[in-house]
């Protein structure tokens, strides 16, 4: 297999998928708000995410972010820093470093 060079980006696609929350697991709640969300950050970089929100009616009752890394990323270590947050506080956040090999 052919090894790419140093600084040329990895060709394997791929795509990190988060729940974000359920309506269902809230206290006393029956929807999601506007400002319930995930963040994510790839090496200090802010990633566009899309968001599947499963409704019931017109009220959100869960949401699916999906970051899509169509061209991958460059080999070495590349730190992924995630957080949720519900109703616009931020409730966890999750920082880890990952390497990728070319």
């Amino acid at each position: 297999m052919k090894q790419p060079r140093k600084g040329k980006k990895v060709e394997t696609r791929f795509l990190v998928e988060v729940f974000t929350l359920s309506a269902a697991g809230a206290q006393e709640r029956t929807a999601l708000g506007a400002e319930t969300r995930f963040e994510l950050e790839v090496d200090g970089e802010p990633i566009s995410l899309a968001t599947d929100i499963e409704t019931d009616g017109d009220v959100a009752v869960s949401k699916l972010e999906i970051a899509n890394f169509p061209a991958g990323l460059e080999p070495g270590w590349h730190r992924f820093l995630g957080r949720w947050y519900d109703e616009g506080a931020l409730v966890l956040s999750t920082d880890r470093t990952i390497q990728f090999i070319g």
